[in-house]
């Protein structure tokens, strides 16, 4: 019970702090993305002010990077969005592995528990035999439990990160074609 135990208040950390970060982005970040597109139509260079709210959000750095670079030319804007969109997508699957790892370690301890439980019960042949039993089914339960609880999140968590590249990678694509009317007006 203890490595359960311990695989346990690993996935409430990993769940705790994966959801801190996808309640954060989404608290502010549609706004504020539409606001930058917004300011970038009118004002290529002023969309820089409107991210200013929200520079800790990711699609915020994904639409950024390229404003912060001196006159690029489409392709070096397009790179500048691209390799922002990737580094933002990495910071995102952050503690994947973690959660990943306690729901294929959890029921396997559990089954663990339950067949040390089961050897424990077929020594006994007294009412210990109820006793062992209760301990292979309580360990099966708590690892099947905790691999549930996980997969859930995890699920959760995976479809969070498909909307937030979704919106990174529609928003890129419009902010690229801003500028690419911006470059074709100043260089006819």
């Amino acid at each position: 019970m203890l490595p359960l135990l311990g695989l346990s208040v690993l996935a409430v950390a990993g769940i705790g702090e994966r959801v801190c970060f996808w309640l954060a982005i989404y608290a502010q970040e549609s706004q504020v993305v539409g606001r930058i597109l917004l300011s970038a139509r009118e004002d290529l260079w002023g969309a820089l002010q409107a991210a200013q709210l929200g520079r800790n959000l990711p699609a915020v750095r994904v639409l950024t990077a390229p404003l912060l670079l001196e006159t690029p030319t489409p392709e070096l804007f397009h790179l500048a969005l691209k390799h922002g969109a990737e580094r933002e997508l990495i910071g995102m699957q952050r503690g994947d592995r973690l959660l990943e790892w306690v729901m294929v370690m959890a029921p396997l301890l559990g089954m663990i528990g339950s067949v040390l439980g089961l050897m424990a019960a077929a020594q006994e042949t007294t009412s210990l035999e109820a006793k062992g039993l209760m301990t292979a089914l309580t360990s099966t339960i708590f690892g099947l439990g905790i691999a549930t609880v996980t997969v859930a999140f995890y699920k959760i968590f995976q479809a969070l990160q498909t909307d937030q590249w979704r919106l990174i990678h529609l928003s890129s694509n419009e902010l690229e074609l801003i500028y690419r009317q911006y470059w074709q007006r100043i260089h006819p």
